[in-house]
């Protein structure tokens, strides 16, 4: 179920990315980018973002 939910996602960002013509660049590679996280949670790529957004929120660094 997890794995449907995701590809419907990245399904979902795509569609925005190639239906949304009149959005700037920025706008319709964040759509690509949602969808390539999207992706990610199902191979297990790992992100730095992600990672980041890890040690940020479990451990108090740089306060």
């Amino acid at each position: 179920r997890r794995h449907m939910e995701l590809l419907t996602q990245t399904s979902r960002e795509i569609n925005h990315a190639v239906a949304d013509v009149a959005a700037p660049l920025e706008v319709r590679a964040e759509y690509l980018r949602r969808a390539s996280h999207a992706l990610g949670r199902i191979t297990g790529d790992v992100d730095v973002e992600d990672i980041l957004d890890v040690v940020f929120s479990q451990f108090c660094i740089g306060k």
